[in-house]
């Protein structure tokens, strides 16, 4: 079964789905879920705990709130990535795809300034993962103990990286942007060989 979300109800053009809407909806008996592009708002908990279920994201999202998609499946055609964040997404909340499950690479768009703490914590994926030029801040084990491996570029405009952000990951090379100036405790810890080596900004202090 594919529940297809309207765009409308009752004349009304649906943009925002609720905290809680489709928390712990039976998995078993639905397959896939299609959220439509004129939904821009995706609250805490909508989509937690779907198992399973396979969910399609609008480009048309400016903002994932808290856990809106914690233990979620992510399915891709072929080589696509499973998980396709649209260009229109400003902000990722904490948790938001904790230990959900995606195949292919990782592209955070230019568009999203923050991503929370945990936000892709434990996520069962191997790929390369690409951060957007207008990322400010990187939460506390956002990218946590997952296989991502290849170039880690942290891009010039951020500023923030929280604990243990990257850490237990495969990356082969780190490059470091040069308005960082502080380096938290575990941040880049247990990252593989990184057999590239490692690239520091002029800026850091410690």
């Amino acid at each position: 079964i594919t529940l297809n979300i309207p765009s409308e109800y009752e004349g009304m053009k649906i943009t925002k789905i609720g905290d809680n809407a489709f928390k712990n909806l039976n998995s078993n008996a639905l397959a896939k879920v299609v959220i439509p592009d004129s939904v821009t708002y995706i609250g805490k908990y909508a989509f937690s705990q779907k198992y399973d279920t396979v969910i399609i994201l609008p480009d048309t999202l400016t903002y994932i709130d808290d856990n809106a998609f914690e233990y979620c499946v992510f399915s891709g055609d072929g080589d696509r990535a499973s998980l396709v964040l649209g260009s229109s997404l400003k902000n990722i909340g904490s948790e938001a795809f904790k230990d959900s499950q995606f195949n292919g690479n990782l592209v955070i768009p230019d568009s999203i300034e923050s991503v929370g703490d945990y936000a892709f914590y434990g996520v069962d994926f191997g790929g390369r993962l690409t951060l957007g030029d207008g990322i400010k801040s990187i939460g506390s084990h956002a990218f946590y103990s997952n296989e991502f491996f290849g170039d880690l570029i942290i891009p010039n405009n951020v500023t923030e990286i929280g604990e243990y952000a990257f850490s237990l990951n495969g990356f082969s090379y780190l490059s470091i942007s040069d308005n960082m100036t502080v380096i938290k405790a575990g941040t880049f810890s247990q990252m593989g060989s990184l057999s590239r080596g490692v690239e520091f900004g002029d800026e850091i202090t410690h």
